[in-house]
């Protein structure tokens, strides 16, 4: 057996740390050690485990050596970075790593995918992940093929809580691990407000609809970046309440919403977010059944809107047509920012070839076009291929998997002599002739060398630009400089300060409990004019409605005078008839009714007289409850 002299002198492990390693593996496997396996694996270790990245992927790590490992790296302080994907760690060697998480400090990254992980690994490693405060990225996803990690719903719940209170975790990664709409629910609660995760994949978890529609809505207060929601069935339903998010996000970079039977319906809503977003620069559609009709939003969103970022924009397999493909070109020949579009595996067929075509002769930023697999024939295949003489943006194209024959292949060998930026062009699976082939090959070899040759003056102008910005940064080192110093002084004096104010502080202390004592008594003052005041307010109320009463007596009685004053006049004027009757008939009754006349003149000025006096008492009582009013 070949024995391990000293440290390997890449790896940062002692001997004996490896040989235990190796050991578990032979044990995990049922195998027999020998030398040549070991030296195998020292090689291995060697090849992947330098710098500070353990790498020990796809070797045959299982629960014993993945015990091992978490053993002899808790104590290590070079490696960062921890791969073990695609070994059979389970739930024990699960265990093991998350009480490695306890205890490492160093470790920022843990890729653990396909590792047969199931709900009491997951659990384990997400409650490490509520203490540990250096691991940034995490990925449990599973892969094609077996070991498939599986924590489920009670993953989910670990999960939701770890993401609560972890300040530092920007990464997860829990693809196939079997959530359905529950667990995407609970995942949802636990991002609700987190700030600091900013790359999320949940594909293929069967969420649906349902769990699109929740987690949507939890997303639209988080500061996610890239989110991953590819091979969930969500459908128009759920593309809406992602799209709501993505319209209301002003972080989001990068989503996949890839092979989720979203149709021509849900295209308005995410051509509507995407008019709205100003951080979206990339948007995976790939094999959905959005159509021409869908596609017209989206190509719509990016024709009008300015304030777009998007710069990869995937449609590949969504049944678009020429009327597709019509509305995407009339938007690349606006739209500025767009750098990659794929529509691979489509139906543009001649009609759609010949408007891209015309769509790319003038735009310089389009970079990467793909076009294969969507029956253009050489109609559309020539009219398309005679413009890229014109584009000096294009680096890399596909046109594979059509119906081109020689005559669109003559043409392309033609037309490609003239154009010197594209780097790659695939054209395999048409009815090309081997000597047009050649032709277009050879030239794209000469583009890639020329602008391989070219590599040093982009560079230089690189240069040049970094020499500015270093400039600057060198004025901003030295005014940060000046500032620190300004602080620095700032501090000496804030320094003096405080020890002047240590000295006083039983003074300030005295005078706080003084000024305390003060406030205690005002307070109590207060609470007593208060009182009186409310009490006298109520005698005030009360002598009022007095006032207010005696005066409504006394307005009655002057009614009644006056009413009694009235009647009185009548009966005046009725005796004064009388009198000048009587005079007529004799003169002695007219002597007596002139004085029974006096005696009722009398009567009637004491009465008036009376009306008087009531009057002044009236206007008296005014007075004074206006002036209780006042007051």
């Amino acid at each position: 057996m070949l024995s391990f002299r000293g440290p390997l002198p890449e790896h940062h492990l002692t001997e004996q740390q490896a040989k235990e390693i190796y050991i578990a593996k032979c044990e995990d496997l049922m195998i027999s050690p020998s030398e040549p396996r070991e030296e195998r694996f020292m090689n291995i270790l060697n090849r992947n485990c330098s710098g500070h990245e353990f790498d020990l992927r796809d070797t045959g790590i299982g629960e014993k050596a993945g015990q091992v490992v978490a053993r002899v790296l808790a104590s290590s302080t070079e490696y960062h970075t921890l791969n073990l994907a695609g070994n059979t760690i389970r739930n024990t060697g699960a265990v093991a790593i998350a009480d490695l998480l306890l205890k490492n400090r160093h470790i920022t990254s843990v890729d653990l995918r396909s590792n047969d992980v199931g709900a009491e690994g997951g659990v384990r490693l997400f409650e490490a992940l509520k203490i540990n405060n250096t691991l940034t990225a995490i990925d449990l996803s599973g892969m094609s093929g077996i070991n498939r990690n599986h924590i489920g719903t009670a993953g989910a719940h670990a999960v939701a809580d770890a993401t609560r209170v972890n300040v530092v975790l920007k990464k997860i990664a829990l693809r196939e691990n079997g959530f359905g709409a529950d667990g995407a629910a609970i995942i949802a609660e636990g991002m609700r407000y987190n700030e600091v995760l900013s790359h999320m994949d949940l594909g293929s978890n069967s969420i649906g609809f349902d769990g699109a529609a929740i987690l949507g809505e939890a997303l639209l207060s988080s500061g996610l970046l890239h989110l991953s929601l590819s091979r969930n069935k969500i459908g128009d339903a759920g593309a809406k309440a992602i799209a709501q998010f993505i319209g209301s996000s002003r972080t989001i970079q990068s989503i996949d919403l890839s092979h989720n039977k979203i149709g021509p319906a849900a295209g308005r809503f995410l051509g509507l977010a995407m008019r709205d977003n100003q951080s979206l620069e990339s948007i995976n559609l790939e094999k959905n059944d959005l159509g021409s009709i869908g596609t017209k939003e989206i190509a719509e969103a990016l024709r009008v809107s300015p304030s777009t970022h998007l710069k990869v924009l995937i449609l590949a397999s969504n049944k678009i047509d020429e009327r597709g493909a019509q509305d995407l070109s009339e938007m690349l020949r606006l739209n500025r920012v767009l750098v990659k579009l794929d529509l691979a595996t489509n139906f543009l067929c001649d009609a759609g070839a010949t408007h891209f075509g015309a769509a790319i002769r003038d735009n310089k930023t389009l970079q990467f076009l793909d076009i294969s697999t969507n029956k253009i024939g050489d109609s559309g295949g020539r009219a398309f291929v005679s413009n890229l003489r014109f584009n000096t943006g294009l680096r890399h194209l596909s046109i594979k998997n059509n119906s081109m024959t020689e005559e669109t292949g003559e043409d392309l060998s033609n037309y490609i002599k003239l154009n010197h930026t594209l780097l790659n062009l695939e054209i395999s699976f048409n009815d090309f002739n081997y000597k047009h082939i050649t032709i277009v090959e050879k030239k794209i070899k000469d583009n890639v060398k020329r602008y391989k040759s070219a590599a040093i003056d982009r560079y230089r102008s690189q240069i040049d630009v970094l020499s500015v910005d270093e400039n600057r940064l060198l004025a901003t080192q030295a005014e940060l400089q000046r500032i620190e110093e300004k602080r620095a002084r700032a501090n000496e004096l804030l320094k003096e300060k405080l020890g002047f104010l240590s000295l006083t502080d039983q003074q300030y202390r005295d005078k706080v409990n003084e000024i305390n004592t003060l406030i205690a008594e005002e307070t109590k003052l207060v609470h007593k004019t208060e009182a009186r005041h409310n009490s006298l307010s109520q005698e005030a109320g009360k002598i009022r409605q007095d006032k207010e009463t005696r005066y409504w007596a006394m307005v009655q009685q002057l009614h009644k005078a006056k009413d009694n004053n009235t009647r009185l006049q009548k009966k005046i004027g009725s005796k004064k008839q009388q009198l000048e009757d009587l005079r007529k008939n004799t003169s002695q009754d007219a002597v007596l009714l002139d004085l029974e006349l006096k005696d009722k003149e009398y009567d009637r000025q004491q009465v008036e007289n009376s009306v008087k006096h009531l009057m002044e008492q009236i206007e008296r009582v005014k007075a004074q409850i206006a002036e209780s009013r006042n007051g």
